[in-house]
């Protein structure tokens, strides 16, 4: 059983999404998602950034009634603006079920993510469109996840 707590669950699935998530750019090179946990970063795309979200947080009613800590996170995808047509694209292969660019995908074939929580499970997906991120316009979609640590 993994104890881990918040951070260090987020910092896993980050590092676990860029050791895990792959995608063709422009010129047909394969390339890694980055996977990044710091809010005030500004993010050369494309990258993940896993964060709270701006609903429940931890469910402190399975913590005390099972002794596992049960967290939510979002996987915030940001893609540049510039060709939206391409990353329309992108941004469906990483919110996608399925496929070697698909972080859900990703998630389920490990859901320890290489032993750093009990669980991490991909919950829903929502194409946010265009966002502000630290100042910055991109194009974006957001994974929920819901993880779980004793």
């Amino acid at each position: 059983m993994a104890v881990n707590g918040p951070g260090a669950i987020r910092a896993g699935i980050a590092a676990y999404i860029t050791a895990h998530v792959t995608f063709t750019d422009g010129s047909g090179k394969t390339q890694r998602l980055r996977g990044l946990t710091d809010g005030e970063t500004i993010a050369s795309p494309p990258v993940a950034v896993v964060i709270p979200p701006a609903g429940q947080y931890i469910n402190y009613e399975v913590s005390v009634e099972t002794g596992v800590a049960e967290y939510f996170f979002r996987i915030l995808v940001l893609l540049s603006k510039g060709d939206v047509r391409a990353n329309t694209a992108l941004l469906d292969a990483f919110l996608s079920p399925e496929g070697t660019s698909s972080i859900a995908a990703a998630i389920n074939a490990d859901t320890t993510i290489g032993g750093v929580a009990d669980y991490v499970h991909p919950v829903d997906a929502n194409w946010l469109g265009n966002v502000e991120w630290a100042g910055q316009e991109y194009f974006a979609g957001q994974i929920t996840v819901q993880a779980a640590a004793e």
